[in-house]
C-alpha cells in the first residue's frame, strides 16, 4: 500500500461529538489533561485492514497512546485490526453510518466515494505509466485531457 496515499479519516458524525472533537484537538494542540474533568468518558472505534506488525497499526497505536495521553485517559481508542470489521469498503461505509469513528484507509475505494482521489492511482514511475496509460490516451487521449482541469481543480 502506498502511505503517500493514505490517510486516517474523521469523520462529521466523530467531530460533532464533543468527545471526538476534544480528542482530535488534543492532538493537534496542547494537552487536554486539565479539561479531561469535562469530557465525556468515550470509547473512538479505529479499525484498519493491516496486520499488527505493519506500519499503519505502529501509527495507530502511537494515536491510541496519544490520545489517552491528551485526554488523561477519559478518552481511549479501540483498535481493530486485520480487515477485523471488514475491508476498507465497508470501513468506509461504516464511517458513513457511524458503527466505526476512524478508520485508516488507502484511496482505492476512497476513489469509489470521491471521483477526485482517482488520480492518485496513476502510477509514479514514468515507465509504468507509459506502459499501462499510453495506450489509453493513443485511443481516448482527448477526451480524457477534457478531465484533466477538473482534476485540478478538485486538488487545489
Amino acid at each position: 500500500m502506498n502511505s503517500l496515499a493514505s490517510f486516517c479519516l474523521f469523520t462529521p458524525a466523530l467531530l460533532r461529538r464533543p468527545t471526538g472533537s476534544a480528542a482530535c484537538l488534543g492532538l493537534l494542540s496542547a494537552s487536554l489533561t486539565s479539561q479531561a474533568a469535562e469530557i465525556t468518558p468515550t470509547t473512538l472505534r479505529l479499525a484498519h485492514v493491516v496486520n499488527t506488525e505493519d506500519t499503519y497499526h505502529i501509527a495507530a497505536a502511537r494515536f491510541q497512546e496519544l490520545v489517552s495521553e491528551k485526554t488523561d485517559g477519559v478518552v481511549t481508542v479501540d483498535i481493530y485490526p486485520n480487515a477485523s470489521l471488514g475491508d476498507e469498503r465497508t470501513l468506509l461505509e461504516g464511517i458513513q453510518i457511524g458503527t466505526v469513528d476512524m478508520g485508516v484507509i488507502t484511496n482505492g475505494p476512497v476513489a469509489n466515494f470521491v471521483d477526485e482521489f482517482s488520480v492518485f492511482k496513476l502510477p509514479s514511475d514514468l515507465e509504468a505509466f507509459q506502459a499501462t496509460v499510453a495506450p489509453v490516451y493513443e485511443k481516448y487521449g482527448q477526451q480524457f485531457g477534457d478531465h484533466l482541469p477538473r482534476i485540478q481543480e478538485a486538488l487545489q
